[in-house]
Protein backbone atom coordinates (compact mmCIF):
# COMPACT_ATOMS: atom_id res chain seq x y z
CA UNK A 1 0.00 0.00 0.00
CA UNK A 2 1.35 3.51 -0.92
CA UNK A 3 1.37 6.75 1.13
CA UNK A 4 0.38 10.18 -0.09
CA UNK A 5 1.22 12.88 2.28
CA UNK A 6 -0.69 15.75 2.82
CA UNK A 7 1.69 19.04 2.65
CA UNK A 8 1.04 23.12 2.00
CA UNK A 9 4.73 22.64 0.66
CA UNK A 10 5.32 20.05 -2.01
CA UNK A 11 9.04 20.79 -2.76
CA UNK A 12 10.03 20.74 1.17
CA UNK A 13 8.61 17.36 1.50
CA UNK A 14 10.42 16.87 -1.96
CA UNK A 15 13.72 17.60 -0.06
CA UNK A 16 13.03 15.99 3.00
CA UNK A 17 12.90 13.01 0.71
CA UNK A 18 16.23 13.43 -1.17
CA UNK A 19 17.82 13.32 2.17
CA UNK A 20 16.09 10.90 3.68
CA UNK A 21 16.79 8.67 0.29
CA UNK A 22 20.65 9.86 0.31
CA UNK A 23 20.90 8.94 4.38
CA UNK A 24 19.47 5.52 4.00
CA UNK A 25 21.08 4.02 1.17
CA UNK A 26 22.97 1.14 1.97
CA UNK A 27 20.64 0.77 5.49
CA UNK A 28 18.76 -2.00 6.23
CA UNK A 29 15.10 -1.38 4.75
CA UNK A 30 12.59 -0.49 8.21
CA UNK A 31 8.89 -0.97 7.35
CA UNK A 32 8.80 2.53 9.85
CA UNK A 33 10.77 4.52 7.57
CA UNK A 34 8.98 7.51 6.72
CA UNK A 35 8.84 7.09 2.72
CA UNK A 36 7.55 3.95 1.21
CA UNK A 37 10.05 1.66 -0.25
CA UNK A 38 10.24 -2.23 -1.93
CA UNK A 39 12.99 -3.81 0.44
CA UNK A 40 13.37 -6.10 -2.60
CA UNK A 41 14.48 -3.21 -4.59
CA UNK A 42 15.42 -0.36 -2.36
CA UNK A 43 17.11 1.98 -5.14
CA UNK A 44 14.87 1.32 -8.18
CA UNK A 45 11.36 1.90 -6.26
CA UNK A 46 11.61 4.73 -4.21
CA UNK A 47 8.84 7.20 -4.25
CA UNK A 48 6.86 10.30 -2.84
CA UNK A 49 3.51 10.79 -3.55
CA UNK A 50 2.05 14.68 -1.85
CA UNK A 51 -1.42 16.19 -2.26
CA UNK A 52 -1.71 19.92 -2.00
CA UNK A 53 -3.75 23.04 -2.24
CA UNK A 54 -3.03 25.14 -5.46
CA UNK A 55 -3.86 28.76 -6.05
CA UNK A 56 -4.19 29.20 -9.74
CA UNK A 57 -3.28 32.76 -9.28
CA UNK A 58 -3.69 32.96 -13.28
CA UNK A 59 -7.09 33.10 -12.72
CA UNK A 60 -9.46 36.14 -12.07
CA UNK A 61 -11.19 34.76 -9.06
CA UNK A 62 -8.13 32.26 -7.78
CA UNK A 63 -9.68 29.34 -7.54
CA UNK A 64 -8.21 26.73 -5.28
CA UNK A 65 -7.84 23.42 -6.51
CA UNK A 66 -6.27 20.33 -5.15
CA UNK A 67 -2.83 18.74 -7.42
CA UNK A 68 -0.82 15.41 -6.48
CA UNK A 69 2.62 14.81 -7.24
CA UNK A 70 4.39 12.02 -7.54
CA UNK A 71 8.08 11.90 -7.67
CA UNK A 72 9.88 8.62 -8.05
CA UNK A 73 13.62 7.71 -8.82
CA UNK A 74 15.04 5.48 -12.15
CA UNK A 75 18.41 5.41 -13.06
CA UNK A 76 19.71 7.42 -10.62
CA UNK A 77 17.43 10.29 -11.75
CA UNK A 78 14.45 11.63 -10.41
CA UNK A 79 11.34 11.79 -12.10
CA UNK A 80 8.01 13.41 -11.31
CA UNK A 81 4.30 14.08 -12.67
CA UNK A 82 1.65 16.32 -11.54
CA UNK A 83 -2.37 16.18 -12.29
CA UNK A 84 -5.09 17.46 -10.29
CA UNK A 85 -6.10 15.37 -7.36
CA UNK A 86 -9.61 13.81 -6.46
CA UNK A 87 -10.58 11.06 -3.85
CA UNK A 88 -10.92 8.43 -6.48
CA UNK A 89 -7.51 8.94 -8.17
CA UNK A 90 -5.88 8.93 -4.83
CA UNK A 91 -7.82 5.81 -3.38
CA UNK A 92 -6.99 4.15 -6.84
CA UNK A 93 -2.80 4.94 -6.12
CA UNK A 94 -2.92 3.89 -2.12
CA UNK A 95 -3.90 0.55 -3.18
CA UNK A 96 -0.61 -0.33 -5.72
CA UNK A 97 2.33 -2.32 -4.35
CA UNK A 98 5.28 -0.16 -3.80
CA UNK A 99 7.08 -1.73 -6.66
CA UNK A 100 8.52 1.10 -9.78
CA UNK A 101 6.96 -0.77 -12.42
CA UNK A 102 3.02 -0.44 -11.17
CA UNK A 103 3.46 3.65 -10.22
CA UNK A 104 4.47 3.91 -13.39
CA UNK A 105 1.50 1.91 -14.95
CA UNK A 106 -0.50 4.26 -12.86
CA UNK A 107 0.87 7.39 -14.34
CA UNK A 108 0.58 6.22 -17.89
CA UNK A 109 -2.73 4.88 -17.35
CA UNK A 110 -4.05 8.35 -16.21
CA UNK A 111 -2.58 9.97 -19.15
CA UNK A 112 0.36 11.75 -17.13
CA UNK A 113 3.87 12.92 -18.46
CA UNK A 114 7.04 11.49 -16.64
CA UNK A 115 9.19 14.26 -16.25
CA UNK A 116 12.65 14.36 -15.13
CA UNK A 117 13.53 16.93 -12.69
CA UNK A 118 17.51 17.83 -13.04
CA UNK A 119 17.11 18.09 -17.04
CA UNK A 120 15.12 19.81 -19.82
CA UNK A 121 11.40 20.37 -19.95
CA UNK A 122 9.86 20.03 -23.65
CA UNK A 123 7.39 22.96 -23.81
CA UNK A 124 4.13 22.28 -25.61
CA UNK A 125 2.53 25.39 -26.80
CA UNK A 126 -1.39 26.41 -26.79
CA UNK A 127 -3.08 28.95 -29.86
CA UNK A 128 -4.44 32.09 -28.77
CA UNK A 129 -6.88 33.04 -31.62
CA UNK A 130 -6.40 37.31 -32.61
CA UNK A 131 -8.16 39.11 -34.86
CA UNK A 132 -4.90 39.35 -36.78
CA UNK A 133 -3.62 35.81 -36.61
CA UNK A 134 -2.75 34.15 -33.67
CA UNK A 135 -0.25 33.94 -30.78
CA UNK A 136 1.43 30.45 -29.97
CA UNK A 137 2.63 30.52 -26.53
CA UNK A 138 5.53 28.45 -24.94
CA UNK A 139 5.21 29.76 -21.76
CA UNK A 140 2.26 31.75 -21.33
CA UNK A 141 0.09 31.54 -17.81
CA UNK A 142 -3.07 33.70 -17.87
CA UNK A 143 -6.79 33.40 -18.01
CA UNK A 144 -6.93 33.07 -21.74
CA UNK A 145 -4.97 30.07 -21.42
CA UNK A 146 -1.23 28.32 -20.51
CA UNK A 147 1.49 26.25 -22.11
CA UNK A 148 2.26 22.60 -20.70
CA UNK A 149 5.02 20.39 -20.95
CA UNK A 150 5.26 17.38 -22.27
CA UNK A 151 6.80 13.57 -22.27
CA UNK A 152 6.35 13.28 -26.07
CA UNK A 153 3.16 11.20 -25.39
CA UNK A 154 1.39 12.98 -22.03
CA UNK A 155 1.42 16.53 -20.87
CA UNK A 156 0.69 18.64 -17.93
CA UNK A 157 0.01 22.24 -17.67
CA UNK A 158 3.45 24.91 -17.03
CA UNK A 159 1.70 26.11 -13.61
CA UNK A 160 1.54 23.14 -11.87
CA UNK A 161 4.28 21.59 -13.21
CA UNK A 162 6.32 24.10 -11.68
CA UNK A 163 4.69 24.18 -8.20
CA UNK A 164 6.20 20.71 -7.46
CA UNK A 165 9.34 22.31 -6.89
CA UNK A 166 9.27 26.11 -7.70
CA UNK A 167 12.93 26.87 -6.52
CA UNK A 168 14.49 23.89 -7.88
CA UNK A 169 12.90 24.68 -11.12
CA UNK A 170 12.20 28.36 -11.67
CA UNK A 171 14.68 29.75 -8.84
CA UNK A 172 11.24 31.19 -7.06
CA UNK A 173 10.10 32.57 -9.97
CA UNK A 174 7.15 30.28 -10.98
CA UNK A 175 4.65 33.00 -11.30
CA UNK A 176 6.88 35.85 -13.47
CA UNK A 177 8.33 33.60 -16.01
CA UNK A 178 9.32 34.87 -19.19
CA UNK A 179 6.99 35.13 -21.88
CA UNK A 180 7.96 33.16 -25.23
CA UNK A 181 5.91 33.23 -28.03
CA UNK A 182 5.45 33.26 -31.83
CA UNK A 183 3.50 36.03 -33.78
CA UNK A 184 1.94 34.73 -36.95
CA UNK A 185 -0.14 37.01 -38.82
CA UNK A 186 -2.31 36.52 -41.17
CA UNK A 187 -0.90 37.39 -44.74
CA UNK A 188 -3.76 39.18 -45.86
CA UNK A 189 -3.31 43.27 -45.37
CA UNK A 190 -6.57 43.97 -44.00
CA UNK A 191 -6.74 41.48 -41.34
CA UNK A 192 -3.19 40.57 -40.64
CA UNK A 193 -1.96 44.01 -39.32
CA UNK A 194 -1.08 43.88 -35.65
CA UNK A 195 -1.99 47.11 -33.43
CA UNK A 196 -0.01 49.86 -33.79
CA UNK A 197 0.78 50.63 -30.04
CA UNK A 198 3.50 51.63 -27.21
CA UNK A 199 4.76 49.83 -23.97
CA UNK A 200 5.04 51.53 -20.59
CA UNK A 201 6.82 48.75 -18.80
CA UNK A 202 6.53 45.50 -21.39
CA UNK A 203 9.94 45.17 -22.79
CA UNK A 204 10.19 43.05 -25.88
CA UNK A 205 12.23 41.72 -28.57
CA UNK A 206 11.79 40.50 -32.11
CA UNK A 207 13.67 37.74 -34.38
CA UNK A 208 12.06 37.29 -37.97
CA UNK A 209 11.54 33.76 -38.73
CA UNK A 210 9.65 33.98 -41.73
CA UNK A 211 7.82 36.22 -44.04
CA UNK A 212 5.61 35.16 -46.48
CA UNK A 213 6.28 35.34 -49.98
CA UNK A 214 2.73 36.61 -51.71
CA UNK A 215 2.65 39.49 -49.03
CA UNK A 216 6.66 40.21 -49.43
CA UNK A 217 6.99 38.68 -53.22
CA UNK A 218 10.90 40.65 -52.38
CA UNK A 219 11.26 38.87 -49.46
CA UNK A 220 12.12 42.10 -47.58
CA UNK A 221 8.75 43.42 -45.51
CA UNK A 222 7.91 45.61 -42.70
CA UNK A 223 7.64 46.56 -39.25
CA UNK A 224 5.78 49.75 -38.36
CA UNK A 225 8.17 52.07 -36.35
CA UNK A 226 7.32 55.26 -35.05
CA UNK A 227 6.70 58.19 -37.55
CA UNK A 228 7.79 58.82 -40.61
CA UNK A 229 10.31 62.16 -40.75
CA UNK A 230 10.14 63.01 -44.27
CA UNK A 231 6.11 63.78 -43.30
CA UNK A 232 7.16 65.33 -40.07
CA UNK A 233 9.28 67.75 -42.05
CA UNK A 234 6.51 68.69 -44.50
CA UNK A 235 4.85 70.63 -41.06
CA UNK A 236 6.13 73.27 -39.83
CA UNK A 237 6.40 72.30 -36.21
CA UNK A 238 6.17 68.56 -34.51
CA UNK A 239 3.31 69.77 -32.71
CA UNK A 240 1.73 70.59 -35.99
CA UNK A 241 2.58 66.87 -37.55
CA UNK A 242 0.68 65.18 -33.99
CA UNK A 243 -2.18 67.31 -34.10
CA UNK A 244 -2.70 66.32 -37.90
CA UNK A 245 -2.07 62.65 -37.04
CA UNK A 246 -4.60 62.90 -34.33
CA UNK A 247 -7.53 64.28 -36.65
CA UNK A 248 -6.16 61.59 -38.68
CA UNK A 249 -6.97 58.93 -36.39
CA UNK A 250 -10.64 60.37 -35.10
CA UNK A 251 -11.49 60.31 -38.20
CA UNK A 252 -10.37 56.60 -38.91
CA UNK A 253 -11.66 55.64 -35.82
CA UNK A 254 -15.49 57.46 -36.78
CA UNK A 255 -15.54 55.42 -39.55
CA UNK A 256 -13.85 51.87 -37.70
CA UNK A 257 -16.57 52.05 -35.37
CA UNK A 258 -19.38 52.21 -37.74
CA UNK A 259 -18.61 49.08 -39.91
CA UNK A 260 -17.83 47.71 -36.41
CA UNK A 261 -21.06 48.10 -34.87
CA UNK A 262 -22.33 46.57 -38.06
CA UNK A 263 -20.46 43.24 -37.60
CA UNK A 264 -21.58 43.75 -33.79
CA UNK A 265 -25.53 43.45 -34.93
CA UNK A 266 -24.77 40.33 -37.15
CA UNK A 267 -22.49 38.84 -33.79
CA UNK A 268 -25.99 39.11 -32.00
CA UNK A 269 -27.80 37.84 -34.45
CA UNK A 270 -25.44 34.70 -34.93
CA UNK A 271 -25.02 33.97 -30.60
CA UNK A 272 -21.45 35.31 -31.31
CA UNK A 273 -19.99 37.20 -28.05
CA UNK A 274 -19.00 40.84 -29.46
CA UNK A 275 -15.44 40.15 -27.90
CA UNK A 276 -14.73 36.89 -29.42
CA UNK A 277 -11.67 36.51 -31.28
CA UNK A 278 -12.92 34.94 -34.97
CA UNK A 279 -11.64 33.45 -38.51
CA UNK A 280 -10.80 35.95 -40.71
CA UNK A 281 -12.99 33.82 -43.40
CA UNK A 282 -16.20 35.02 -40.92
CA UNK A 283 -15.26 38.80 -41.05
CA UNK A 284 -14.37 38.38 -44.82
CA UNK A 285 -17.87 37.29 -45.79
CA UNK A 286 -19.96 39.81 -43.44
CA UNK A 287 -17.65 42.51 -44.68
CA UNK A 288 -19.84 41.80 -48.11
CA UNK A 289 -22.61 43.06 -46.54
CA UNK A 290 -21.20 46.43 -45.77
CA UNK A 291 -21.98 49.47 -47.75
CA UNK A 292 -19.41 49.96 -50.69
CA UNK A 293 -19.02 53.48 -49.91
CA UNK A 294 -18.30 52.54 -45.88
CA UNK A 295 -15.44 50.35 -47.18
CA UNK A 296 -14.10 52.99 -49.75
CA UNK A 297 -14.01 55.26 -46.95
CA UNK A 298 -12.17 53.39 -44.46
CA UNK A 299 -9.56 51.97 -46.67
CA UNK A 300 -9.28 55.83 -47.73
CA UNK A 301 -8.77 56.74 -44.02
CA UNK A 302 -6.91 54.15 -43.45
CA UNK A 303 -3.99 54.71 -45.79
CA UNK A 304 -4.34 58.98 -44.85
CA UNK A 305 -3.88 57.80 -41.14
CA UNK A 306 -1.12 54.96 -41.98
CA UNK A 307 1.01 57.56 -43.86
CA UNK A 308 2.55 59.42 -40.86
CA UNK A 309 3.93 56.39 -39.58
CA UNK A 310 6.73 54.90 -40.89
CA UNK A 311 7.97 51.27 -42.25
CA UNK A 312 11.56 49.78 -41.21
CA UNK A 313 12.17 47.08 -43.68
CA UNK A 314 12.83 43.70 -41.87
CA UNK A 315 14.34 40.45 -43.48
CA UNK A 316 14.47 36.59 -42.09
CA UNK A 317 16.77 36.46 -39.30
CA UNK A 318 16.88 40.00 -38.02
CA UNK A 319 16.12 41.03 -34.84
CA UNK A 320 14.47 43.94 -33.90
CA UNK A 321 14.57 45.24 -30.03
CA UNK A 322 11.55 47.68 -29.07
CA UNK A 323 12.21 49.80 -26.04
CA UNK A 324 9.71 51.03 -24.12
CA UNK A 325 7.72 53.70 -25.03
CA UNK A 326 7.94 53.51 -29.00
CA UNK A 327 5.31 52.76 -31.31
CA UNK A 328 5.62 49.89 -32.93
CA UNK A 329 3.39 47.49 -34.99
CA UNK A 330 3.92 43.88 -36.88
CA UNK A 331 2.83 43.71 -39.96
CA UNK A 332 0.78 41.06 -42.23
CA UNK A 333 2.67 37.92 -43.27
CA UNK A 334 5.95 38.41 -40.63
CA UNK A 335 6.14 35.77 -38.24
CA UNK A 336 8.86 36.65 -35.39
CA UNK A 337 9.95 34.86 -31.96
CA UNK A 338 9.28 37.28 -29.48
CA UNK A 339 10.45 37.14 -26.26
CA UNK A 340 8.76 39.64 -23.67
CA UNK A 341 8.50 40.12 -19.50
CA UNK A 342 5.15 38.96 -17.88
CA UNK A 343 3.69 42.43 -18.22
CA UNK A 344 0.34 42.68 -20.32
CA UNK A 345 -0.38 46.48 -20.70
CA UNK A 346 -0.34 48.44 -24.04
CA UNK A 347 -1.32 51.93 -25.57
CA UNK A 348 -3.08 51.40 -28.95
CA UNK A 349 -2.78 54.30 -30.98
CA UNK A 350 -4.72 52.58 -33.87
CA UNK A 351 -5.81 49.14 -35.31
CA UNK A 352 -7.69 48.45 -38.89
CA UNK A 353 -9.74 46.21 -36.65
CA UNK A 354 -12.36 45.82 -34.29
CA UNK A 355 -10.26 46.06 -30.67
CA UNK A 356 -11.24 43.26 -28.43
CA UNK A 357 -9.68 43.86 -25.29
CA UNK A 358 -10.85 47.49 -24.75
CA UNK A 359 -13.36 49.96 -26.14
CA UNK A 360 -11.33 52.82 -26.79
CA UNK A 361 -8.20 53.76 -28.64
CA UNK A 362 -5.34 55.82 -26.31
CA UNK A 363 -3.58 57.79 -29.21
CA UNK A 364 -3.59 61.13 -27.44
CA UNK A 365 -2.03 59.61 -24.18
CA UNK A 366 0.81 57.29 -25.94
CA UNK A 367 1.69 60.64 -28.25
CA UNK A 368 2.30 62.32 -25.08
CA UNK A 369 4.50 59.94 -23.38
CA UNK A 370 6.15 58.36 -26.19
CA UNK A 371 10.13 58.82 -26.69
CA UNK A 372 12.12 59.66 -29.73
CA UNK A 373 13.42 56.77 -31.54
CA UNK A 374 16.13 54.91 -31.18
CA UNK A 375 18.17 52.20 -33.06
CA UNK A 376 15.86 49.51 -33.60
CA UNK A 377 18.45 46.83 -34.89
CA UNK A 378 20.56 45.97 -31.80
CA UNK A 379 24.54 45.59 -32.19
CA UNK A 380 24.87 42.67 -31.13
CA UNK A 381 27.84 41.87 -28.69
CA UNK A 382 29.77 38.57 -29.14
CA UNK A 383 30.32 36.81 -25.81
CA UNK A 384 32.17 33.88 -26.34
CA UNK A 385 33.04 32.65 -29.87
CA UNK A 386 35.03 28.92 -31.03
CA UNK A 387 35.84 27.59 -34.93
CA UNK A 388 32.42 25.96 -34.34
CA UNK A 389 29.92 28.17 -32.14
CA UNK A 390 29.20 31.81 -31.55
CA UNK A 391 26.95 33.10 -28.82
CA UNK A 392 25.24 36.36 -28.95
CA UNK A 393 23.74 39.09 -27.08
CA UNK A 394 20.55 39.63 -28.46
CA UNK A 395 19.49 42.39 -26.15
CA UNK A 396 19.55 43.19 -22.40
CA UNK A 397 16.39 44.80 -20.92
CA UNK A 398 16.24 45.39 -16.88
CA UNK A 399 15.14 42.19 -15.66
CA UNK A 400 15.92 39.44 -18.85
CA UNK A 401 18.19 38.71 -21.55
CA UNK A 402 18.63 37.28 -24.68
CA UNK A 403 21.32 35.14 -26.51
CA UNK A 404 21.92 33.66 -30.04
CA UNK A 405 23.83 30.25 -30.34
CA UNK A 406 25.12 29.70 -33.45
CA UNK A 407 26.05 26.02 -34.28
CA UNK A 408 28.04 24.67 -36.96
CA UNK A 409 27.26 21.11 -38.43
CA UNK A 410 27.67 18.59 -35.52
CA UNK A 411 29.33 21.15 -33.51
CA UNK A 412 28.36 21.52 -29.37
CA UNK A 413 28.66 24.01 -26.63
CA UNK A 414 28.82 24.15 -23.43
CA UNK A 415 27.12 27.20 -21.48
CA UNK A 416 28.03 28.17 -17.82
CA UNK A 417 24.90 27.53 -15.73
CA UNK A 418 23.89 29.95 -13.21
CA UNK A 419 20.38 30.26 -10.39
CA UNK A 420 18.75 31.48 -12.76
CA UNK A 421 15.97 29.13 -15.58
CA UNK A 422 16.26 30.07 -19.41
CA UNK A 423 14.20 29.26 -22.49
CA UNK A 424 15.00 27.87 -25.36
CA UNK A 425 13.98 27.72 -28.89
CA UNK A 426 15.55 26.57 -32.29
CA UNK A 427 15.20 28.92 -35.16
CA UNK A 428 16.94 27.21 -37.63
CA UNK A 429 18.43 23.51 -37.59
CA UNK A 430 18.12 20.54 -34.94
CA UNK A 431 19.63 20.16 -31.30
CA UNK A 432 20.32 18.21 -28.27
CA UNK A 433 20.14 19.61 -25.17
CA UNK A 434 21.20 17.80 -22.10
CA UNK A 435 20.25 14.31 -24.21
CA UNK A 436 16.62 16.01 -24.94
CA UNK A 437 16.09 16.56 -29.14
CA UNK A 438 15.01 19.85 -30.27
CA UNK A 439 13.72 20.61 -33.64
CA UNK A 440 12.61 23.71 -35.60
CA UNK A 441 10.46 25.81 -33.32
CA UNK A 442 10.35 23.31 -30.28
CA UNK A 443 10.57 25.17 -26.96
CA UNK A 444 12.74 23.86 -23.85
CA UNK A 445 12.64 25.14 -20.12
CA UNK A 446 15.83 24.62 -18.62
CA UNK A 447 15.83 24.30 -15.23
CA UNK A 448 16.97 26.69 -12.74
CA UNK A 449 18.51 23.45 -10.70
CA UNK A 450 20.90 22.31 -13.76
CA UNK A 451 24.24 21.42 -13.38
CA UNK A 452 25.17 21.49 -16.95
CA UNK A 453 23.93 22.53 -20.31
CA UNK A 454 25.15 20.67 -23.41
CA UNK A 455 23.78 21.73 -27.06
CA UNK A 456 25.02 19.67 -29.38
CA UNK A 457 23.99 20.56 -33.28
CA UNK A 458 22.40 16.98 -34.76
CA UNK A 459 21.62 18.54 -37.73
CA UNK A 460 23.80 18.31 -41.41
CA UNK A 461 23.87 21.94 -41.42
CA UNK A 462 23.98 25.18 -38.79
CA UNK A 463 21.29 25.42 -36.46
CA UNK A 464 20.95 28.45 -34.10
CA UNK A 465 19.30 28.56 -31.04
CA UNK A 466 17.68 31.21 -29.01
CA UNK A 467 18.11 31.46 -25.08
CA UNK A 468 16.30 33.49 -22.74
CA UNK A 469 17.11 34.33 -19.07
CA UNK A 470 15.83 36.54 -16.47
CA UNK A 471 17.96 39.16 -14.49
CA UNK A 472 17.59 39.00 -10.84
CA UNK A 473 18.25 41.66 -8.96
CA UNK A 474 19.27 42.16 -4.85
CA UNK A 475 16.89 43.25 -3.00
Amino acid sequence: MLVIHDSDNPEELFSLWEKEKTDTFGSEFSEDNFFSVDPNSFKETLYLAVEYSYVQYYMADQPIIKLLAIYFRRDNHTYFTVTSSNPALCAKFSILSPKLDLIEKFIHSNKLPILKIDGPLTLKTIDIEKPWGREIWYTGIEKRGFSSVTDGTNDAPLPWVLSVAPSRLAANKEKQINLLKILDPLPDPSFGDLYFELHKKKQEVYVVVDIDKNSWPQQSAGLRYGFDDATINTYSSKRDFYNAYKKAVERYYKIRQTIDDRLDSLRTTEGILLNEPLPSSIISKWMTLIPNDWLSQEKELRAHMDSFTSILPVKVGDIIKIPLLTPHGLLHGVRVVEFQNPVYERLILSFNQKTLTQNHWDTEEALNIMTELVEPFPQLKVTKKDSDHIVEEVAVFEDFKVLRLTLTSKSSCKLSVSKDYKLLLVIEGSISCNGTVALKESGLFLPAGQKNIDIKNINNNQSIVLLASPIFHLN
